[in-house]
């Protein structure tokens, strides 16, 4: 499908559903591994100080990008940022279920907290940006209470790894930043 082909979201509302939408997959992908740990440690013979690791590392990981991440999406396009967080997170999410090793799978898992940090960052200001000062509180209640946990099947949650919607955040029309915050 070509750029013409993806449809251009013009509106806060139609916005606001797509980043609700990943809201919930960053959501899954970040407790998903917790929920299936005993499952991770019998398949691949991991001890538990092992299996704690694995999200240790991700929230290292995700902890140290994101201020990284709001100083970017400060200084730089905010959709782009996001988009790449989204398709770095996803490949991370997928390279997760196809890990065969303890390692693959640690680094898949560290790849995962740096892709959602560079979107769970710079998302709440792009939801701002599309709605007037009056509005704000309820776009941004609304992305994060929708979220929901989903489980996956089995340990191998590739499937929570699609390709995402890293295509339509990209048609995305970008907001003037700050939208109208800066009238008396």
């Amino acid at each position: 499908m070509g750029r013409r082909g993806l449809a251009r979201l013009q509106s806060g509302s139609a916005a606001l559903g797509l980043l609700t939408g990943l809201n919930v997959l960053n959501y899954v992908d970040r407790y998903v591994g917790a929920a299936v740990l005993p499952l991770i440690l019998s398949g691949l013979a991991l001890s538990d100080a092992e299996g704690g690791l694995l999200q240790s590392a991700f929230i290292l990981t995700y902890s140290l990008i994101c201020p990284l991440a709001g100083w970017l999406g400060d200084r730089r396009p905010r959709l782009p940022l996001a988009a790449i967080g989204v398709v770095l997170w996803s490949g991370a999410t997928v390279a997760s279920g196809l890990a065969s090793t303890y390692a693959l799978l640690l680094c898949a898992r560290a790849l995962t907290g740096v892709g959602e940090g560079g979107y769970a960052v710079v998302t709440p200001s792009l939801i701002s940006d599309y709605y007037p000062p009056e509005r704000r509180g309820r776009g941004g209640r609304r992305s994060s209470s929708r979220a929901c946990r989903a489980p996956c099947s089995g340990w191998r949650f590739s499937a929570c790894g699609s390709p995402r919607a890293a295509p339509a955040i990209r048609s995305t029309r970008r907001p003037p930043r700050g939208w109208r915050s800066a009238s008396p």
